[in-house]
């Protein structure tokens, strides 16, 4: 009768023994969800049933003026077209990375992080400086004889995808950099070997190992580019306003906080999309892969 109890009255022990473990493990995760609780979900609420105030009214506003219209449309271009811009650099960057060694990696390392440390506002106007029309390049170009009066460089889009691109480069570097650090170069000689040519090794073997961290990248990018102000607001035209600025200004200037919600609700609807976009790609790319 002892033996046969004893499985059972393990059984038991295992059982509390993992409820116990449960219990214990929601009880450490506690703070973390209130904190999360009262500091993200709770704002979000409070800003979603702002938007609300007199029904749709203010979603009709944003989606039947062509001001605002076109407003949400300039950011999402910006976006991509930052996003695609640090993507086709910070390939490049990150393979450099990736590949060199010794004191080569150690300064592009540096050209990579060091601008990190300087504030946001002040890269920005920086690049107001070198890109305006008495500005260093424009100066340069027109003292070396290349154009005859100077390039309209800033005040507009161009202008303001410098300035991103600047500031969200290590953003794609860096996911993209920890991807290629893992594959192993074998796998390209072995390609090189079989007679593949160096494209096609890239394009079949390299380069689908590194869409995780390209996918990573652009998610990043694209999502940081979308919230953007004072790039735009500094370098930026009166046409080329983007839904961060839109929201600041009915905040400050308007004081208006139920449509300044619902721009920032829409902004948010958005960009879930974009993230779900980017997730739908990276589960397509993973089952190529895995074929």
């Amino acid at each position: 009768m002892t033996i046969a109890a004893n499985p059972e009255t393990a059984g038991e022990r295992g059982g509390l023994l993992r409820r116990m473990a449960r219990a214990n493990w929601l009880l450490l995760a506690l703070p973390a969800l209130a904190f999360f609780s009262i500091f993200f979900v709770y704002p979000l609420i409070d800003i979603a049933m702002r938007s609300l105030q007199g029904g749709v009214v203010n979603y009709e506003r944003i989606f039947g003026t062509t001001l605002y219209v076109r407003v949400v449309m300039t950011t999402f271009e910006m976006a991509l077209i930052v996003t695609v811009c640090c993507l086709v650099i910070g390939y490049a960057y990150a393979y450099a990375l990736s590949a060199t060694g010794g004191y080569l990696q150690v300064f592009l390392t540096l050209a990579l992080l060091l601008p990190f440390w300087v504030s946001v506002l002040l890269r920005t106007f920086a690049w107001l400086v070198l890109l305006q029309n008495t500005g260093l390049i424009n100066q340069g170009l027109l003292a070396l004889g290349l154009i005859d009066a100077p390039f309209q460089l800033v005040r507009n889009k161009f202008g303001i995808a410098v300035g991103m691109v600047n500031i969200l480069l290590p953003y794609m570097v860096l996911p993209i950099l920890s991807v290629m650090k893992g594959i192993d170069p074998k796998l390209m000689l072995a390609a090189r070997i079989s007679g593949a040519s160096y494209l096609r090794c890239f394009f079949r073997v390299y380069l689908p190992l590194t869409l995780p961290g390209i996918i990573s990248g652009c998610v990043l990018v694209m999502t940081l580019s979308l919230g953007f102000y004072i790039v735009p607001a500094v370098l930026g035209g009166g046409r080329d306003t983007m839904i961060a600025q839109l929201i600041a200004d009915q905040i400050t200037r308007q004081v208006n906080f139920s449509f300044s919600s619902a721009l920032a609700v829409t902004l948010m609807l958005f960009t879930g999309i974009v993230f779900a976009l980017f997730a739908l790609s990276l589960r397509l790319a993973k089952k190529r892969l895995g074929g």
